[in-house]
């Protein structure tokens, strides 16, 4: 067989998805065809537009860049209005997230309850001393150490239950607060449009 001959989609699968199953690599977990990281950088010269290639990765995908439902991030660099401060956790759906160095990724003991961490981490206290500690005059950038720094409240597992539960609890309320204040305000505005035609439609004297 001339390798010349073949396309690299060809090799790839006859000889590289062969070898690295054969290494041990499982095909479902920690190899992926092609991840994308940029659609490109977006160029303006004088009046023409155009996006430079995008950025991606081809090959295998090491499982220690693999982010599971339910793993902790927080991001390392400002690469937007407030994204420093915008600690997530990773949802449970059919898409692959990856690691990378602008994000820390936080690894939560058993004894410490990851609702009740998400909950703090997104406190304005949390997010006033990650700004605080934050460098950088353009974009902001903090780091794994200055995170870990921060003083964080610990009560025992079963008050933090208690805290998350009761958080979650006020959530709901100010979700319901928040759908009964848009009800009202549609009908103070339907209200008022109604008085309006009502005055626009009454005879002059």
């Amino acid at each position: 067989m001339n390798m010349n001959d073949l396309s690299e989609a060809d090799i790839r699968t006859k000889f590289i998805l062969p070898a690295l199953e054969k290494a041990g690599w499982d095909r479902m977990t920690k190899i992926r065809e092609v991840a994308y990281f940029t659609d490109g950088r977006i160029m303006v010269p004088g009046k023409m537009v155009s996006r430079n290639k995008g950025k991606y990765y081809f090959g295998p995908i090491d499982a220690d860049y693999l982010l599971a439902p339910g793993d902790f991030i927080i991001p390392m660099t400002e690469q937007a209005a407030g994204l420093l401060v915008s600690p997530v956790s990773i949802p449970d759906n059919e898409l692959t997230y990856l690691h990378n160095q602008r994000l820390g990724k936080l690894t939560i003991s058993e004894a410490v309850s990851t609702s009740f961490i998400f909950h703090f981490f997104n406190s304005r206290f949390f997010s006033n001393e990650l700004w605080r500690t934050s460098t950088g005059a353009k974009a902001k950038h903090n780091s794994p150490d200055r995170v870990l720094r921060i003083p964080t409240p610990l009560s025992p597992l079963a008050e933090q239950f208690r805290i998350v539960a009761k958080v979650d609890d006020l959530m709901v309320l100010c979700d319901d607060l928040d759908v009964s204040l848009t009800r009202t305000q549609t009908e103070s505005r339907r209200l008022l449009e109604a008085v309006l035609f009502e005055l626009q439609s009454q005879p002059e004297t």
